[in-house]
């Protein structure tokens, strides 16, 4: 299955950490078998982390595209100031694609254009989760998600 949103990335297939510029790889295969059967293949579980950033990068893009709802109606409190939805999707997608510069993740040759307007990406350079300061803003980003998730519909 082909995802959208990762393409803005070029990634062709979402695998594991590093996995994207490999050539085909003979357990395509056993990994197909596996979607079949369980609708994920078993290299998805080797980071949750990533697989979890990678699904929803593609699904909060998603909503955005098709919800029929006013994402600044909801207002919500985050680190002791009022947001509205938007704001706090708005967000998230930005501090993904600030994961995503990783460059064990080969993003930040791919997206050089997008990454400059990245507010972390201008602070820090490409993401390092080595440094306790980025990974910090990276950790925010399932509390942020728990905060507007009880809106995230439509």
């Amino acid at each position: 299955m082909p995802h959208m949103y990762p393409k803005h990335f070029y990634l062709d297939k979402i695998k594991a950490k590093g996995w994207e510029d490999l050539k085909p790889d003979k357990r395509e295969n056993e990994w197909q078998k596996q979607t079949e059967k369980y609708g994920f293949a078993n290299y998805e579980t080797w980071s949750l982390e990533y697989s979890f950033y990678i699904w929803l990068y593609e699904h909060i893009n998603r909503y955005v595209d098709v919800c029929c709802v006013d994402l600044n109606f909801h207002k919500f409190m985050y680190n002791g100031k009022e947001y509205t939805q938007r704001e706090l999707i708005n967000e998230i997608i930005e501090r993904l694609e600030f994961y995503f510069s990783d460059s064990d993740k080969h993003l930040s040759r791919r997206l050089p254009n997008k990454l400059k307007e990245n507010k972390y990406v201008k602070e820090f350079g490409f993401y390092n989760d080595w440094d306790k300061k980025q990974y910090a803003i990276v950790a925010e980003i399932p509390k942020i998600w728990s905060i507007i998730l009880p809106a995230m519909w439509w």
